[in-house]
């Protein structure tokens, strides 16, 4: 073997990746702390793509609205303007969006914990009666217990004990909580900032970003890469969009039935579920659970009705509206969006279930491309693939005909009798026609 630069550059690549490789064999157990630690330093920089990619699609909508047409007089000034103008515009809707929300809960969640302080009392001291009653030594239970062997008191003093440990866990979360708190605050406003410059120079960083993967990669790769990240880009902005048109209906839709019935928190519980619904499909459930949750501190038989009328409304809107909605815009028949979504919540939870209909978009389209550019080179005739749809489209058509056909005898002969009716009449009111009959 000839060992010039170029083989010796290559003997160096291979030693040095077994060496990584093996390296992270023996040490598998360190890799979720490290990318733990990673992520953890890139959270401003991921989260601010998350909110640019959000705030990118009214950014687009108002260049291509307001700023779409060349002015006829300087136009260079809007080439400028519309990009910070259409910026600005979609983080105030986006900001007036997030307050008005605040606006609306903060009134209702105050008035729920009045009601809830309110009531709590009263339900424990209900609980504690029942205790009382239920584990009194005259009681059938505790007779029960005491013939199995069960002591009340090593009971009682284990649940004491289990209390006395959860009221410190409470206090060590609160503390944790609250400085996570802050950490996220703290990660969020540079995560704005991040996502400005990002939205604001997008496209010189998507024509950086097509160097690098045109400079890596061969030219064919390359350009598969850069057609998928387009078709990515198009089924994840289509079911944003998507998602939140269903989520203002389903929020809408719990509201009114809420408010027409006139049940308790009306529109803390529909705009819960509204923001809930963004997360599909088990979105739902969780606002199901809390919702019930409120109505049980008024009266069991109001959260029962609750979950009723919440079941019935979330299947109508999970199995008709959304599929149609959502699916219409990532193009996936409705069938194949309810796949996705039960498919994606059990490999990946919420967040598997919120992915799972782009994604799949994305492989239905790529898998439709594949299979067409299979039967393209096989000796199969377009018509071989659409017998059957082609018999039912024709039998549709000659049933539509047949049935124009009637249509049009039924409404020929009403003109007809018409016809004659007013002829008739106006021979009846003519006497110089009736002279000439």
């Amino acid at each position: 073997m000839n060992l010039n630069k170029r083989n010796v550059r290559t003997i160096l690549l291979i030693i040095t990746f077994t060496v990584v490789l093996s390296w992270l064999f023996r040490n598998l157990h360190l890799l979720p702390d490290t990318v733990g630690v990673i992520v953890g330093y890139l959270t401003p920089f991921l989260l601010g793509c998350g909110i640019a990619y959000i705030l990118n699609l009214p950014t687009r909508f108002f260049e291509r609205v307001l700023f779409g047409k060349p002015w006829k007089k300087k136009d260079h000034i809007r080439r400028k303007v519309k990009r910070p103008i259409s910026l600005l515009l979609s983080f105030l809707i986006i900001l007036g969006a997030i307050v008005s929300l605040f606006v609306i809960l903060i009134p209702e969640l105050i008035n729920t914990i009045t009601v809830l302080s309110n009531s709590i009392p009263n339900s424990f001291d209900r609980a504690q009666r029942w205790f009382d009653r239920t584990l009194s030594a005259d009681s059938a239970f505790s007779q029960t217990l005491i013939r199995f062997g069960i002591d009340l008191d090593e009971i009682a003093g284990n649940i004491v004990v289990w209390l006395n440990g959860l009221v410190t866990d409470i206090v060590n979360a609160t503390v944790a909580f609250s400085m996570s708190l802050f950490s996220f605050v703290f990660n969020l406003f540079l995560a704005i900032v991040f996502s400005f410059y990002i939205v604001s120079q997008k496209e010189r960083l998507g024509n950086q970003g097509y160097r690098i993967i045109y400079a890596i990669f061969p030219p064919l790769w390359a350009d598969r890469f850069r057609r998928f990240i387009k078709l990515a880009n198009r089924s994840f902005s289509n079911f944003l969009s998507g998602q939140v048109v269903e989520a203002i209906i389903f929020g809408c839709l719990i509201t009114t039935a809420l408010a027409i019935f006139k049940f308790p928190y009306t529109i803390l519980v529909g705009v819960l579920s509204g923001c809930f619904a963004l997360i599909p499909v088990l979105g739902a459930w969780v606002s199901a659970i809390i919702g019930a949750l409120l109505m049980l501190t008024i009266k069991p038989s109001t959260a029962f009705t609750f979950l009723i009328i919440f079941l019935i409304i979330q299947q109508i809107e999970g199995n008709l509206i959304y599929p149609f909605v959502v699916g219409k815009r990532v193009g996936l028949a409705p069938i194949w969006v309810l796949a996705a979504v039960v498919l994606g919540g059990a490999l990946g939870g919420i967040l598997g279930a919120f992915i799972s209909i782009p994604v799949f978009s994305i492989i239905y389209e790529l898998v439709s491309k594949l299979i067409d550019r299979r039967l393209k080179n096989r000796p199969i005739h377009a018509n071989q693939l659409l017998v059957s749809s082609q018999i039912a489209a024709e039998h549709h058509s000659k049933s539509s005909s047949f049935i124009n056909r009637i249509r049009f005898f039924i409404m020929r002969r009403k003109k007809m009798h018409h016809e004659k009716k007013k002829n008739d009449s106006e021979t009846a009111d003519d006497p110089d026609k009736q002279n000439d009959n």
